[in-house]
Order: C-alpha cells, then sequence, then structure tokens
C-alpha cells in the first residue's frame, strides 16, 4: 500500500528544510523512519500500516479506498472562464508540491531596488502559500467529505478545508492562540519535515510573508463553524511599504507581525488607539502598550493625547518613506482622505458597499474591505446584511456611538 517514492520525497523535504526540519530521521532506514512517524504499527511481528501512513506514503488506489474524503482540488478562474480544475488524491507531499508549482508559475512578480540591490514582490510569497496550504492538510477533518480546495480567483488565493478552526482558535485570536491541532501525529510529521512551523505559529508566518509583501494581511471571514478558508491578495501589492520592509530588515530593524500589522493600519488611517492596535495584533492590551512603546522608541510611531485618550500615528519621516500625504502624484486621493470620503458618501445615501467604497476611493475590492473594517473598528461604521453581496455599511445608532 506504500510507494517508495513518497518515502525518498519525505527525506528530500528533510535534507532541503536547512535546520527548520528533524535532521535526525534522514539517518533512519525506511521501517524505523515509518515507526518514528507513527506511520505503522507492528504487533506481534505483524506490520500495519495507519492512516497517517497512507496520506504521506500511500498509493492513490490505497489512500481512496481507506480515506474517501481525502481529495485537494487545484482551480484557476478567470471571470466566469474556468481555466484549469484538477482533483487529486495523491500522498500529501506530492499534492502539496503540486499546488505550490502551479500557484508559484502563475504568480507575477514584481521588482524594486534598495540601492544597488535588486528585490522581487511574489504576487503570492511562497512560504505564506506553503504555511497555508499545510495548516488546510494538517488541521482538515478527514471525517468530513470536501476536498481541500485551493482556487486562484480574480487576483486572490483562496485555500479551504473542511472542518472549522481547531479547539479554542477562533477569527481575532488566530494570531495568539497556538493551535491544538485536529491530526497530532500528521502536524508532528509535518514539522519534522520542516514543512510547517515547529513553534505551531504557522498563522503568523502567513501574516508576516502577506505584510513585508506589500500585499496586507490575509483574511479568514470566509470561514464558517465547518470550515476554514484563507484569502491572499495578490494584486496592488503596495512597493513602498515592501521596499520600507526590506530596508528596515537590511539595516537591523526585525520588524515583527505586530509592528508590521500597526504600520499597515496606520498607513490607511491618521491614528490608531491601543484597544484598536489591540484588536488588530489579537495581543492583550498590556502586551500591545510594549509593542507601541518599542515602535515609538524606535521612532516608527509618535503619540499625542486627544481627551484623554492616547493616539499614536506614523512619525512624519516613515509617512514620507511609505507615500503619505505629500508624496502622492496628480489625480490620486491622500490614504488620509479616504475615511472621509466613505463617511460623506453615507451620509448623503445611507450606506456603502465594499464595491461602492473601492469605487469612490479608486482602490481594489481587498482594500476597500480592510478601509470598511478600520472605520467599523472605530466605531464610525455598522456592518448589516449578512455574508457576500449583501453585506453593507452604515452609520451606527446613538447608542452604539456613545459607548
Amino acid at each position: 500500500d506504500l510507494e517508495p517514492l513518497e518515502i525518498a520525497r519525505f527525506r528530500r523535504a528533510i535534507s532541503e528544510s536547512q535546520g527548520r526540519g528533524d535532521a535526525a530521521l534522514a539517518h533512519l532506514g525506511d521501517l524505523d523512519l515509518l515507526k518514528a512517524l507513527g506511520a505503522i504499527r507492528i504487533e506481534n511481528n505483524k506490520v500495519s500500516v495507519r492512516a497517517l501512513g497512507l496520506l504521506l506514503f500511500g498509493k492513490a488506489d490505497a489512500i481512496a479506498s481507506a480515506i474517501p474524503a481525502h481529495e485537494i482540488a487545484f482551480q484557476e478562474i478567470s471571470g466566469t472562464v474556468v481555466l484549469s480544475n484538477e482533483i487529486w488524491r495523491w500522498p500529501l507531499l506530492r499534492a502539496a508540491e503540486e499546488v505550490i508549482a502551479r500557484v508559484k508559475a502563475r504568480s507575477r512578480e514584481r521588482e524594486f531596488f534598495i540601492g544597488p540591490t535588486r528585490k522581487t514582490i511574489a504576487d503570492f510569497p511562497e512560504a505564506a502559500v506553503r504555511e497555508g496550504l499545510a495548516n488546510a492538510l494538517v488541521h482538515r477533518d478527514y471525517t468530513r467529505a470536501g476536498a481541500v480546495h485551493v482556487q486562484l480567483r480574480d487576483g486572490r488565493l483562496i485555500i479551504s478545508n473542511p472542518g472549522g478552526f481547531p479547539r479554542g482558535v477562533r477569527i481575532d485570536n488566530l494570531l495568539s492562540t497556538a493551535p491544538v491541532p485536529r491530526n497530532l501525529l500528521l502536524a508532528d510529521a509535518f514539522k519534522r519535515a520542516g514543512l510547517v512551523e515547529r513553534t505551531s505559529r504557522g498563522v503568523n508566518s502567513i501574516f508576516y510573508e502577506s505584510l513585508r509583501s506589500g500585499h496586507g494581511p490575509p483574511d479568514y471571514e470566509r470561514s464558517t463553524e465547518s470550515s476554514v478558508a484563507l484569502s491572499m491578495f495578490g494584486s496592488h501589492p503596495d512597493a513602498a511599504f515592501a521596499r520600507f520592509a526590506a530596508e528596515e530588515f537590511r539595516n537591523g530593524g526585525h520588524l515583527s507581525t505586530e509592528q508590521l500589522l500597526i504600520l499597515h493600519a496606520l498607513n490607511g488611517r491618521r491614528e490608531i488607539t491601543v484597544h484598536q492596535a489591540s484588536r488588530l495584533t489579537h495581543c492583550g492590551v498590556a502586551e500591545t502598550e510594549r509593542v507601541l512603546a518599542a515602535m515609538e522608541q524606535a521612532d516608527l510611531i509618535e503619540s499625542r493625547v486627544r481627551q484623554q485618550t492616547v493616539l499614536f500615528r506614523l512619525t512624519a519621516e516613515i509617512r514620507s518613506r511609505l507615500g503619505g500625504p505629500g508624496q502622492v502624484g496628480p489625480g490620486f486621493t491622500p490614504r488620509t482622505e479616504f475615511p472621509r470620503l466613505i463617511l460623506d458618501f453615507v451620509e448623503s445615501q445611507g450606506s456603502v458597499s465594499r464595491r461602492e467604497a473601492a469605487r469612490i476611493c479608486r482602490i481594489a475590492d481587498h482594500q476597500a474591505y480592510r478601509l470598511l473594517t478600520g472605520l467599523v473598528a472605530d466605531g464610525e461604521l455598522e456592518r448589516v446584511g449578512g455574508r457576500g453581496r449583501f453585506v453593507h455599511y452604515v452609520r451606527p445608532g446613538p447608542q452604539r456611538r456613545e459607548s
């Protein structure tokens, strides 16, 4: 039932993981390797293959027979035209390599320079794609029908899997809660091969790689109780933000995921409070205060007090490096004016949709979504209407504004 080529593929993953995996496994014989992973069970000198062994190393027909729920579907759509639609029941490592190769082949790269050094921005950073796909494979419910779907559509990469978030994980604590994997042995095998973070902070890596590439944070809003859906946005990267992050790293300024989230938010709005930053970073208020203090000490942000509330904003130097007011070309509206444009529209029309916000500000849909989410967090707007195209945003009632 097992395919020797897949065992060799696993060994290659260990050797290519550059210290992220468990190098000790590389020196074991095949039988000892399978035992160490928990892929087989040996009782009374009889070897039996466990479900984990099939998922990692099984032949396609054996997997289909023993684990019929296992499928990985790759789809590419342009408008209403399906360009590619493939479904596999291959072992996980082979399927993951195929998906990552297909996404990489369709991921455009844009160049920028830091001095004489050339850097590139990919539509979908490979490290983020790898973590997102691995999380879907590790945390999916293999008893529930349905495939792990990977879909390229309208400048977005959407990775979804059957089964909701692991126990204790919610959209509002993704970055602060280490999940308890639904499939412990599978998670351990992926860590040993260096395919996911050994610290169980893979979601943090997805956010970090997306942010530092100028794409903004990923989106889990499509997730439900029965499925998890990760969306990454590949079009319209912010080259100025990516250059800034690369320059900081080159100069020894190791920006954390929390700092990148705050910088990204402040690049689209004028000011932020501690509580707003706490919701962004999924950290407690005390931890967020420490993050903000470190950023202020590094001259990334500055603070002021208004009506007994501490407000934080980008320093003039950082705003200039990020292309803030004074750096905007003709025909463009400064980002700090976007909230006013949206609120003026709501006052006159009663509500605004994400598509209308994108049209008003002449920005991409996902950027409009971030802008509207920020206004909701600020208490300026209220989201109503359920999901999808029915969602719109209105001014909150008097009772909510007072709160």
